[in-house]
């Protein structure tokens, strides 16, 4: 009986750390964008990712050569107009980079 029970622990404990790994998995092509096969790119992801890379630029710009602070700041306030123009439809938010 004991080694049933163990078994049994064995296969639900190998099924938990299964289903964790998958959701990482999941996690980690959909944070990274990985085109999975079959897969068309719909047009808000790319507006997404558009945003994402002009974003990413202007925080290089904006944070070479200051401190950690200032660098926070900039994080922070791009942060915070991203989500407003989150908050807008696809149509109404703009597709050129600040000045």
């Amino acid at each position: 009986m004991k080694t049933r029970e163990n078994s049994d622990l064995r296969r639900t404990l190998f099924t938990f750390v299964l289903l964790k790994a998958c959701g990482a998995a999941m996690m980690l092509i959909k944070e990274l964008r990985v085109e999975r096969p079959g897969e068309q790119e719909q047009p808000i992801n790319t507006l997404m990712r558009e945003a994402d890379d002009r974003g990413g630029g202007e925080y290089k710009r904006g944070t070479a050569g200051v401190g950690s602070g200032q660098a926070a700041a900039i994080a922070a306030e791009i942060s915070r107009d991203r989500r407003v123009q989150e908050c807008r439809p696809p149509e109404a938010v703009s597709m050129t980079p600040k000045p």
